[in-house]
């Protein structure tokens, strides 16, 4: 059984209200025959939560005949999850796209501006400015009026309870369901906070990793293309001549899949060549040259040239 004085819900025996301490009325036929009013359906609405600051709002309202502006920090500050909080969910969903349907407004207003005065950095601050007036706007209207909107909201419910209900009871009971404080801010709150932070870092993450494949690839293919040379230079050794393949020099280890060709470029000078694949590297087609050099004792030293960039290509190599 609901208190018809503060809307407190009371086991169906009790005889006094466990908050209030006002005589409950045992009789259901003497119920439907009360009328509820305002300050009844006011207090089953709003609930335990700072009821008595928004009784004296509500009754001032009241006496007044129309609402007028008053402050409310906690809707300057956390607007959206107070409309959650106090159950007001089509004005929660038209605060939260408020600012996508004005910079569709002010995306359009810009244009125009633009067409008559041109596309340039008047442009741009105009639109800026717009923007910054939009939001000073959002969030002083919101605490000057939180109140009212909130006011307005408990009588529309109230208005809705009248129409459906004839038992005071159960207008009581259906007051206090569909008023009060809802918990779902805190969950709605979390997940707000959870999904951009994962958008953060994956914004950080998913780029390095890419990175890190990338080096990977081109060091693996390095890698490769220095055994090849090794093969060159054991065959130079052996024949004091460069040969023209190098599967002739006994190279024929398969090539891995971002590796598009690995052959000698040039028999005469036995330069080796690596061609990176566009489409298996993000970094598109790339080539890793290796440039021999013979040395007076009768070696080849390996000289390395791509047109890597920087961040990606082995630390010997040199850009050309």
């Amino acid at each position: 059984m609901y208190c018809q004085k503060c809307g407190t819900q009371n086991d169906d025996v009790a005889k006094l209200c466990s908050k209030c301490g006002a005589q409950l009325n045992q009789s259901s036929a003497n119920e439907a025959q009360t009328e509820l009013t305002n300050d009844e359906a006011f207090k089953a609405l709003i609930g335990d939560k700072n009821q008595d600051y928004y009784l004296n709002k509500f009754n001032k309202f009241e006496a007044d005949g129309k609402t007028s502006a008053t402050w409310h920090w906690p809707a300057f500050f956390v607007t959206f999850f107070w409309l959650l909080y106090r159950k007001m969910w089509p004005s929660a969903a038209l605060y939260y796209m408020a600012p996508t349907i004005a910079l569709i407004i002010i995306g359009i207003i810009s244009a125009i501006f633009g067409a008559i005065f041109g596309f340039g950095t008047a442009t741009l601050v105009f639109a800026c400015v717009l923007f910054i007036l939009f939001v000073l706007a959002e969030f002083l209207l919101a605490a000057m009026y939180a109140d009212a909107v909130y006011y307005k909201h408990c009588k529309n419910q109230i208005a809705r309870i009248h129409y459906r209900k004839t038992d005071k009871q159960k207008k009581l009971e259906e007051l206090v369901d569909n008023g009060g404080t809802s918990s779902m801010v805190l969950v709605i709150g979390l997940l707000l906070a959870v999904i951009p932070t994962i958008g953060i870092l994956a914004a950080i993450a998913i780029p390095a990793y890419q990175d890190y494949v990338v080096k990977a690839q081109v060091a693996q293919a390095y890698s490769l293309e220095k055994e090849a040379a090794n093969a060159v230079s054991n065959y130079y050794r052996q024949h004091k001549i460069i040969p023209e393949t190098l599967s002739e020099a006994g190279f024929t280890k398969p090539v891995p899949p971002q590796v598009g060709s690995l052959t000698i470029v040039d028999p005469v000078h036995g330069t080796i060549g690596l061609a990176l694949m566009s489409g298996v590297t993000k970094i598109g087609e790339r080539t890793l040259l290796l440039i021999p050099s013979l040395e007076d004792t009768g070696e080849i030293t390996w000289t390395c040239r791509s047109n890597i960039d920087k961040r990606y290509s082995p630390p010997d190599c040199v850009a050309f």
